[in-house]
């Protein structure tokens, strides 16, 4: 790695070269496991559910925000267009 010796990459070269300070593999999975082992048992439909109530907010702002000062016609049409894309995302995120 000659570009990591340049003075600037002085840190990383250091840290990348020093094979006693990188984690075992062993290591990383019994923390994955430990942090696994604190996380709540949810069912596919209870994260569907956070997921949506996450996204939904900022769609529906975005939609809002594009449906002002338009015509009633094309009003109608983003709200056909945002129906479609709810049941879109809707059945997405159950499959999930």
């Amino acid at each position: 790695m000659p570009q990591l010796q340049h003075p600037e990459f002085r840190g990383i070269h250091d840290l990348l070269s020093d094979e006693s300070s990188r984690p075992h593999q062993e290591d990383i999975d019994d923390d994955l496991e430990g942090e696994q082992e604190t996380l709540a048992d949810l069912t596919n439909e209870e994260l569907a559910a956070e997921r949506m109530k996450r996204l939904f907010p900022q769609w529906r702002n975005s939609v809002t925000e594009a449906s002002k000062g338009v015509t009633e016609e094309t009003n109608n049409s983003y709200q056909r267009f945002r129906a479609h894309i709810y049941l879109i995302l809707t059945k997405l995120i159950t499959l999930i």
